[in-house]
């Protein structure tokens, strides 16, 4: 489900749009650190987001470095790096895994099995770190699958237990993070992290519902008409602004809010086109058009 929370480059300032690529590269060299490098092909911008609020929240800024790699080998790339991209990082692992997982059991294959072998030991190793995460992710993935088992009609079943998952990686206290924000900011990241979650289930369950008629699978939205689904994906992002700016954030709001306005709506669009080649963008559809760019279209 991740691959929504993503910036919009076109609309981001050339400044904003080299920190991106500077947080993204440093989490990048962190899975690398805690696990293994064949790991970093999982990556997605939607740690980076992860990554930017919870720095700005806590008032810890990013330390500057450069690095190759085997991507850059010949010229050293920035970072930008601190215990929060080190914490993006971890929990890329392990929700990777729990994707290779739930792909195991719901389409088998050879390729979903090799890529949870191949994570299995660093998320075993980043759960031990945080076994209370650990144990409230398997839980909303749990009630996902039991959504999808009895074919819940209602499409915010499922949404709100993805939103309780990012709410908790939003709202949880990384390993190394000296300092501490009041119980009344932590309740506000998971807000954030609620909403977000939600509005990514809803949108991506949206840009699904062809290819779930098609190979039969279960999707809340295919009983549903193209105004409702457009008017909750509308609200729950919403609702994600608000819980965002509910956080006062200091330094990195444009490069959020830009995801919020523009970039998810981008990546929609791609995903509801089923153009999924990096680098293609598509133009973001205004609020109230998106069913027209193809995944909101009546079954």
């Amino acid at each position: 489900m991740f691959g929504f929370a993503v910036p919009d480059m076109g609309l981001l300032s050339d400044e904003n749009k080299a920190r991106v690529k500077s947080v993204y590269c440093g989490i990048c060299r962190g899975i690398g650190n805690v696990g293994r490098p064949r790991e970093r092909a999982a990556l997605s911008y939607d740690l980076v987001l992860l990554a930017l609020t919870l720095s700005d929240v806590y008032g810890v800024p990013f330390e500057e470095s450069a690095s190759r790699c085997e991507r850059h080998p010949f010229k050293k790339q920035p970072l930008l790096v601190n215990a929060f991209s080190s914490y993006a990082a971890e929990m890329n692992i392990l929700l990777a895994y729990y994707h290779f997982q739930d792909d195991v059991k719901d389409e088998g294959g050879v390729s979903p099995r090799l890529m949870s072998a191949l994570f299995r030991r660093d998320a075993v190793a980043v759960s031990a770190r945080y076994p209370a995460l650990t144990k409230q992710i398997v839980s909303c993935l749990d009630e996902i699958s039991e959504a999808e088992k009895h074919d819940i009609p209602d499409p915010e079943v499922p949404a709100n237990a993805f939103g309780m998952l990012l709410g908790a990686v939003f709202a949880e206290k990384p390993s190394g993070v000296e300092t501490d924000v009041p119980l009344e900011t932590h309740k506000r990241l998971f807000a954030f992290g609620f909403t977000l979650g939600k509005a990514i289930y809803l949108l991506d369950a949206v840009a699904d519902i062809k290819p779930d008629l098609r190979k039969k699978a279960y999707n809340p939205f295919i009983r549903s008409s193209p105004d409702h689904r457009m008017r909750l994906m509308e609200l729950t992002l919403s609702q994600a602004l608000d819980a965002y700016r509910a956080l006062e954030p200091k330094t990195d709001a444009a490069i959020v809010e830009n995801v919020l306005l523009s970039g998810v709506w981008s990546a929609y669009a791609l995903k509801s086109a089923g153009r999924k080649r990096k680098g293609e963008r598509a133009e973001a559809p205004a609020p109230g058009q998106a069913d027209e760019k193809g995944g909101g279209d009546d079954a």
